[in-house]
């Protein structure tokens, strides 16, 4: 984040310059503080940030150019995620259930 950002507007900033389309919806969801010996305290925030087909056809990868889109059970069942990351995501998926 830079200096003076909110988590919400330093999460919109790095949206608008990975993908080049303005996110204006997100829902804070969860976090995850973590206290590391050499790193020191490190707070992982999670987001809900609803993406439109619209606004994917006007994606402009850059930095994020290897994107891809998969559905929660395929990320917690195929894919190799950190487990904290991999957490969330079934956090979220199980949340209406």
């Amino acid at each position: 984040m830079d200096a003076g950002e909110t988590p919400e507007v330093a999460l919109a900033r790095e949206l608008r310059e990975e993908l080049g389309v303005e996110f204006r919806q997100m829902t804070y969801f969860t976090e995850f503080a973590f206290d590391f010996p050499i790193h020191g305290k490190i707070l992982w925030r999670y987001y809900e940030v609803p993406v439109t087909a619209e606004m994917v056809s006007r994606m402009v990868l850059s930095e994020g150019a290897d994107m891809r889109a998969f559905p929660a059970s395929q990320i917690m069942t195929e894919l190799h995620t950190v487990p904290y990351d991999g957490f969330a995501v079934w956090m979220h998926a199980m949340r209406n259930v």
